[in-house]
């Protein structure tokens, strides 16, 4: 296959344009506010989606309680933007896994300050541990892994499937899930998700009374399979006392209004 030079270096210019205009929607939000990960993911991923949607969009602000998640402008209106991830019931598993990589990654960087690497690892499907032995299961596994960084002979742990190390400016343990296909969205769960997040819009009018309008933003992490995709046979539209309703992708960030 041929490839145009002209069209490649156009490619990679757009993406390092749309890559600037996200940090710049990012960055101040971060300046302003201490967040946890979980937040900044967050923020990553309404930024996307106030580019990708085919209207002008301005972030104003991370809102906190009693306030809707972000504050927004849209046709120089204030408006509260509620955001939620939908998730299946492996997400449980899944994310006490993610839990443990996460704490694991922090007391190897106690142990060993001055180590840089980029640790890919897979942990034995079902996996289950109780919370007290959560700190012996880190400690085996940053044993392990410094002991393959070293060179020197170990034993695989048995709820270990991979682990890979390579040279890296930041020591990153990056969890890699055991990935299986995500089911479809079913519509009746998507309709309890926004009823259960309405009930939050009259204390959001009492709290707030500059924003004109409230907006539900739900997220499908395509990527992980403790989410959903949407099936296209499927017409998602739905009737809530939010006023726009959106279904995005994370993926491929499709965005599709279903109110």
């Amino acid at each position: 296959m041929n490839i145009n030079q002209e069209d490649l270096k156009k490619l990679v210019s757009d993406f390092k344009k749309k890559s600037e205009e996200l940090e710049d929607l990012i960055n101040p939000i971060l300046d302003k506010n201490k967040l946890p990960q979980k937040e900044i993911l967050e923020v990553c991923q309404v930024a996307k989606f106030s580019k990708d949607i085919d209207e002008s969009i301005k972030i104003i602000g991370k809102g906190f309680p009693p306030s809707p998640d972000f504050i927004i402008e849209h046709n120089e209106v204030l408006k509260g933007l509620e955001h939620t991830r939908i998730i299946n019931s492996k997400s449980k598993n899944v994310l006490k896994i993610k839990s443990l990589i996460d704490y694991t990654e922090n007391i190897f960087r106690e142990t060993y300050p001055e180590l840089n690497i980029l640790i890919y690892i897979s942990i034995q499907k079902n996996f289950n541990f109780r919370q007290d032995q959560k700190k012996n299961i880190a400690d085996i596994i940053v044993n392990t892994v410094y002991k393959k960084y070293l060179g020197k002979e170990y034993q695989t742990p048995p709820f270990l499937t991979q682990l890979r190390i390579m040279s890296h400016s930041l020591l990153v343990f990056e969890y890699e899930e055991n990935y299986s296909p995500p089911e479809y969205l079913p519509k009746e769960l998507l309709i309890k998700r926004v009823k259960k997040k309405e009930i939050k819009i009259e204390k959001y009018k009492k709290g707030e009374n500059k924003l004109k309008e409230y907006w539900l933003l739900l997220l499908l992490d395509t990527t992980s399979s403790t989410s959903y995709v949407l099936d296209r046979n499927v017409d998602y539209s739905i009737n809530t006392s939010f006023d726009r309703v959106y279904l995005m992708e994370d993926l491929g960030s499709k965005i599709i209004r279903i109110h």
